[in-house]
């Protein structure tokens, strides 16, 4: 029995040595593939770019197109030689980007191209190495990150000026695949970082304070428009009242009819009094008492 329960004992423990070997050679791969591909693979991509990017009369629009439908050709034999994929006989996938953004990034001024170098640990880096998959004890010039389903390898250009950040993405279950984008950034230092902080922040308030400033006006304008309205509505009913002067004409006309007719009546009378005709004597003027 004792010997039983030993020998299961001593299985078990076989088993979790085996176990802990193998996912210790797992934990060394990404993807299916070590860091040393990566950064071959990082490598021949930037190092094809920079040919194309270093050539003023270079159109790389149309380069970038072209190889991403046709492969890099004659080159694909010694990048397989060197443990590339076979890919790149058939597309430089996504080569165009790297293109694109490494000839935006030489618009800051970069200076003279150095070399590749490795990239230095930030603080979470070193504070949680697990977490952000820093490898203290590694060696190459690429660092690789598996995060979900996305693998990054990340490589730093060593410009005179300004160094570049070149950021490689995979999917975790498909690397074979070639990397669904590659995006080249400059590195600025954290003063210039705070600076461009603080401008978007003030942009931000400005734009913030324009609007309250338009909105409070607008607000405003509906208490000026109703007295702007009455004031017109005054000028209007003061410029009406001229009927009045019709009336005045109208009652003129009225009492030159009726002094008519007195004199008619007046006219009348003398004649008969004196036996006369109305045509002998002129009536000049009436006064009443």
């Amino acid at each position: 029995m004792r010997k039983k329960l030993l020998l299961i004992l001593m299985t078990f423990t076989l088993s979790l040595s085996l176990f802990a070997c193998g996912s210790s050679k797992e934990d060394n791969l990404y993807g299916g593939y070590d860091e040393a591909y990566y950064e071959n693979l990082s490598r021949f991509y930037i190092y094809y770019a920079l040919a194309f990017t270093d050539d003023p009369n270079a159109d790389l629009d149309a380069a970038g197109q072209y190889l991403v439908k046709n492969g890099v050709g004659a080159l694909q034999v010694s990048a397989v030689q060197n443990g590339l994929p076979e890919y790149l006989d058939e597309s430089f996938i996504c080569f165009d980007g790297l293109l694109n953004s490494l000839s935006e990034c030489k618009e800051e001024d970069l200076g003279e191209y150095k070399d590749i170098i490795k990239a230095e640990p930030t603080f979470w880096d070193k504070k949680f190495p697990k977490l952000t998959g820093y490898d203290p004890n590694s060696t190459n010039y690429v660092q690789v990150v598996k995060s979900g389903k996305t693998i990054t390898a990340t490589t730093i250009l060593d410009y005179e000026n300004r160094d570049v950040k070149v950021t490689f993405a995979f999917k975790s279950y498909n690397v074979d695949g070639g990397p669904t984008s590659i995006e080249a950034s400059p590195i600025y230092t954290k003063g210039e970082i705070m600076k461009k902080a603080g401008l978007n922040t003030g942009m931000g308030i400005g734009i913030v304070f324009f609007m309250l400033v338009a909105m409070s006006l607008i607000i405003k304008s509906f208490e000026i428009i109703p007295i702007i309205e009455k004031k017109f509505k005054k000028k209007n009913d003061e410029v009406k009242p001229v009927s009045p002067v019709v009336a005045t004409n109208k009652v003129a006309t009225k009492d030159e009819t009726d002094n008519l007719e007195l004199v008619a009546v007046i006219a009348a009378a003398i004649a008969a009094s004196t036996g006369t005709s109305t045509d002998s004597f002129v009536v000049r003027s009436i006064k009443r008492r």
